[in-house]
């Protein structure tokens, strides 16, 4: 059972994050009701905290915000993020730019968690481990999520979601 005291990442703190690292006006609102992530489409990042050494938070996203804030990180354009997407080929430097993107985001689980850092990157076909796939597939009370839709300025809309288990 999770402690009450554990709280997700406010969607101002990923909108401030994401909007100074990529330069860019960034909009994070939380969506309401059933969310559109399929868990065989996402990209997932996992989390290890560093006090206890367990993996304890995870974002899970969809591809069109990972094209859209691997693209924006080093100016790519909107057109190819677009294709990649579209595509469902993320190109290597939208995936290299996907890293650095996870990896400022670990900072929205410092109010909460304390230091994370970011272990590992699973894309569309990457076997999940069963701990991953229990999480995503979780309720309330066994885990804490929230669902934000992310438009970045110049760019395709998307989703990201955060767990903390």
């Amino acid at each position: 059972m999770l402690k009450d005291n554990i709280a997700t990442p406010e969607t101002n703190t990923v909108r401030d994050l994401l909007g100074g690292l990529l330069g860019r006006r960034v909009r994070a609102e939380s969506q309401r009701g059933n969310n559109r992530l399929r868990e065989k489409d996402l990209i997932i990042a996992i989390y290890r905290q560093r006090r206890t050494d367990q993996v304890t938070a995870l974002f899970a996203a969809d591809i069109n915000f990972v094209c859209s804030s691997g693209a924006a990180l080093t100016m790519v354009p909107a057109k190819v993020a677009q294709r990649a997407a579209k595509d469902n080929d993320i190109t290597p430097v939208i995936k290299e730019n996907t890293w650095e993107v996870f990896n400022i985001l670990s900072r929205t689980f410092e109010a909460s968690l304390g230091s994370c850092v970011l272990e590992k990157i699973y894309y569309p076909g990457d076997e999940l481990p069963q701990t991953v796939t229990a999480a995503l597939r979780a309720g309330n009370g066994q885990v804490k999520r929230v669902v934000m839709d992310v438009d970045i300025s110049g760019y395709e809309a998307g989703i990201l979601m955060a767990l903390i288990t």
